[in-house]
């Protein structure tokens, strides 16, 4: 974590970099929110340097000392798989998407390998559409003008950190399977896989009743939601919310493979 967040303090620190890195490590449930829903200004821009010098363990000496790097391409800060390392070599007469494609894969040659887990193949499909709406969303919040819809802007800056980290996690993924050989199975999306793969294997009587277990505690969760809701309690909201997710998320991948079976 320290250095993760140094690294990043040393760079030219993005909004939205800076904003995942919180939300990653950051334990202020109030921050958390502001950060997500509110648009960047200098006041709250300091507030997350703060905050993130706090995390790392860094005295504001310290953090004044940090040799920072020379500006860099917006697009090679912001997220990872974006640019590459200057020692790769590509065709100049090459168009820039396939230029990013000829280094992305040279960084990364095991996605040729015939080992290679399909998963991990799949994984790199999902991470570039990632980076392009986390490229989309942070275009239109940065067109948008000082008096723009605040519930619009929200909504945007929370598509921007959503996406960032969704190809951060699984950028992770595939710098941990050349370095060890092995999938990490972390980020959500080879998760689902796994679980539906399990969801596959298993005979229809089970099935069955995990659907039903599936469907109980999904219920749970919504009473458990309003309670909160009631009680305004946010820690419990966020948590019963979190949870509630889970299952509905469970529920329908269970329900799904149900329906599949019954059609064929």
């Amino acid at each position: 974590m320290r250095k993760e967040i140094i690294n990043y303090l040393k760079g030219p620190r993005p909004w939205a970099a800076g904003v995942a890195l919180y939300l990653k490590y950051g334990h202020n449930l109030m921050l958390r929110k502001t950060f997500m829903h509110r648009m960047e200004t200098a006041d709250l821009r300091v507030t997350l340097i703060e905050e993130l010098r706090k995390l790392a363990g860094l005295s504001t000496t310290e953090l004044s000392q940090l040799k920072r790097c020379a500006s860099q391409g917006t697009e090679k800060a912001e997220l990872p798989g974006q640019s590459p390392g200057p020692q790769e070599k590509v065709p100049t007469e090459a168009s820039p998407t396939v230029k990013k494609m000829i280094r992305f894969r040279e960084k990364f040659k095991f996605l040729d390998a015939p080992d290679c887990p399909d998963e991990l193949k799949v994984l790199v499909s999902d991470m570039f559409t990632a980076l392009g709406k986390y490229k989309d969303a942070h275009a239109k919040l940065a067109a948008m003008p000082d008096d723009a819809d605040l519930a619009e802007a929200a909504h945007l800056a929370e598509e921007c950190v959503e996406n960032y980290l969704a190809n951060r996690e699984m950028w992770e993924e595939l710098e941990y399977y050349q370095e060890h050989g092995e999938v990490l199975g972390k980020c959500a999306k080879l998760r689902a896989l796994k679980e539906a793969q399990d969801i596959a294997a298993l005979d229809d009587l089970e099935l069955a009743r995990r659907y039903s277990s599936a469907q109980a505690n999904t219920s749970k969760q919504r009473k458990r939601l309003k309670e909160a809701e009631k009680a305004k309690n946010e820690s419990k909201i966020d948590a019963a919310r979190e949870a509630l997710a889970k299952w509905e998320a469970k529920s329908t991948v269970l329900r799904e493979e149900l329906e599949k079976r019954k059609k064929n």
